[in-house]
């Protein structure tokens, strides 16, 4: 089986609402077939959360991570994200640059545990 439909008969499993600004006429009526939520406007990844929740966020901005990190300081234990390496990101971009235009995201990329687990 194709790893897409892996994917998506996983996200059909639970409570799933999605924003994507690509979406095409076709793909929003597709998804809501499927009973996924579609966000209608773009919160810039600012979703704030009180219970658990899992962002599928690969190949996102480090100020999209940043955005949802700011958000959720207080709750991060409620945060599982499934998404690109932050190490890779920390790796790659001069840590005062990090600092000055991701602060949250700058700590989370080099605190400890994500160095250990950047890979899965």
């Amino acid at each position: 089986m194709p790893l897409y439909r892996w994917k998506l008969s996983y996200i059909m499993l639970i409570r799933c609402e999605l924003f994507d600004p690509v979406l095409t006429s076709t793909d929003r009526q597709f998804v809501s077939m499927l009973g996924i939520t579609i966000i209608s406007r773009n919160e810039s990844c600012k979703r704030k959360v009180d219970v658990n929740t899992l962002f599928y966020m690969v190949h996102s901005s480090k100020r999209m991570y940043d955005n949802l990190l700011s958000a959720n300081w207080s709750n991060l234990h409620r945060l599982v994200i499934i998404g690109n390496s932050f190490q890779s990101y920390h790796c790659n971009t001069p840590d005062e640059k990090l600092r000055n235009q991701v602060r949250f995201f700058f700590i989370m990329s080099t605190s400890a545990g994500i160095k250990k687990n950047a890979h899965f």
